[in-house]
Formats: C-alpha cells, structure tokens, sequence
C-alpha cells in the first residue's frame, strides 16, 4: 500500500469456505482496498493443484500488474508453480520491495551469494510481476479506507472436477520441539558467537526464562551445536518480530538482521563498539 502507483488499488485474495468479518476487518487494517474471494466448500482445505488453477484463473481474469504472496510454506508452495502456468517470472524470500515510478516495475530486493550481499530483481517483460515476501518483514500499519470493494466470485464448473490431484495426504504428524516457537515469543534473548560457549548459553537461557522470554541465536551457535536450528534467526533460519529482541554476542551480520530487522525495540550487547548490529539497535550497550 505504501508503494504503490496512484490509481492503483491493492487487492486481497480468499479462497476458502467462508470469511468472518474480523479476518476482512484485518484485511483492511493491514492495507488491503478491497477483496476478492472465492468460496467453495472444495477450497476447504488447501492443494496445491486445486489452488493454484483457480489462481491461474483468477489472474487470467483479472490481471493484476503484481501478485505478492508470503514466503510460508503454503506460499512457497503454491507461488513457483502458479508462476509457471502463468509463463513469468518469480522472486523469492524478498526482505523489500519498493516500486520505479517511471516505469511501474516492482523493485524486489533478496540477500545473494549466501547473503554477501543484497541483490535488486525486476521483471521487465512478463506480467504480473511475482514474489513472495518473508513474514515480518514488514510491520503490518494501520489503515483506513474509505471505500472497500469485497468481490464474491463462484468457484468455475470446470475446476470442480473430482480426482485432480495425483498425490494424496496419507497422515500429519506434527514436529515434536522442545522449545515455544521464537516466532511467537513477545520478547527475545538471543545469542550469537560472542557469548563464548555452551555453558554461557545455558546461563543466558537461564535468564531468559526468569522474564519471560524465548530464547533464539545466530547461525555460529547452531553450527557450534550448543542449539537447535529451529531457534536460529536469519536468512537461513526464521524471521521475528517480537516487542524486545536482545541480541547478546551478535555481531549482526546481514544474514541475521533481515530476520530480526522488524522487532519493535532491539538491545544490543556486544564488546566491538563497531559492529554492526548497533546501527539497528534502539539500545547499544558495549
């Protein structure tokens, strides 16, 4: 919404069952000036062939200049193979966008080479342009439009077929963890390379809990063994928002900071008064 064209709109698409007015009423708080949905009690649960040839149908139809998705892992499912059916191109894991008012290409912006640096993609010739946007990346704003436009479209005859798909889910198990997922957690102690050993981060883990807090880490600190991958925050780990992040021992690599650049407040304690980690930091103590 913020970088869009004038005479632009930014469109939210359901598909699905049915939608409450709380999750349209979010729909609008986070930018969106109107929906489109598209409900069918086939679109109950998600598939990806069935999802992405209504996509495809949809796009056909309405032809949008842009189609963004998250980069979960629906959205990393779906989005590729949309992105094929429809012949353009696909920008993945992006940690910005920002938009050439000249000539209305969408700018995407992704860590390269391991994330030595911060490549800029535009799809020049093939629409729409098309990428999926790492959770967090972003704060979600408050707006309030005016004029909202919900659209309800019946699901086509011709994509309710029976036996489409040529796979089926046989069982879910969920992963067993040991630690809340650090996505959730409001506040966050997090580890890196200078807090020194294993037994240090036992220490911090300690001190967290008595605050409740999560605890999370750098890429070293899992590579070192002293935790597991799911609490690392980065480019090759997940992507947080917390209200605090306190990053203890962080030097603040690239790769870390696009997974934590959008926590509300962020402490920083760290022995090198110049490193990078205190150029994002509200708070830098050395």
């Amino acid at each position: 919404r913020e970088i869009k064209k004038e005479n632009s709109n930014v469109t939210g698409i359901y598909l699905g069952s049915e939608l409450n007015n709380l999750e349209i009423n979010r729909v609008i708080g986070a930018g969106a000036e109107g929906l489109i949905r598209v409900q069918d009690t086939q679109l109950l649960n998600y598939d990806v062939i069935l999802y992405s040839k209504v996509l495809n149908w949809l796009t056909n139809k309405k032809k949008p200049a842009t189609f963004l998705f998250p980069a979960t892992e629906i959205g990393r499912d779906l989005a590729p193979r949309l992105a094929t059916m429809l012949g353009t191109g696909l920008t993945a894991d992006c940690t910005e966008l920002s938009l050439d008012l000249q000539t209305g290409l969408l700018i995407q912006t992704r860590p390269a080479f391991g994330g030595d640096l911060m490549a800029s993609i535009i799809c020049p010739n093939n629409r729409p342009q098309m990428a999926t946007v790492r959770p967090h990346s972003y704060k979600v704003s408050n707006f309030s439009p005016t004029d909202f436009h919900d659209e309800l479209l019946v699901l086509p005859e011709q994509l309710k077929e029976e036996n489409y798909s040529n796979f089926k889910l046989i069982d879910r198990k969920p992963i067993e963890t040991v630690f809340p997922k650090i996505e959730n957690e409001k506040i966050l102690v997090s580890v890196g390379r200078g807090i020194g050993s294993k037994e240090n981060v036992e220490v911090v883990y300690d001190f967290a809990k008595t605050i409740g807090a999560g605890i999370a880490c750098s890429r070293p600190v899992v590579d070192n063994g002293w935790l597991p991958h799911e609490l690392q925050v980065g480019l090759s780990g997940k992507v947080v928002a917390p209200k605090i992040y306190i990053a203890l021992g962080i030097s603040g690599s690239i790769q870390h900071i696009v997974g934590m650049q959008s926590s509300e407040y962020i402490i920083a304690v760290n022995k090198d008064e110049f490193a990078p980690i205190f150029k994002i930091a509200h708070l830098g103590i050395v």
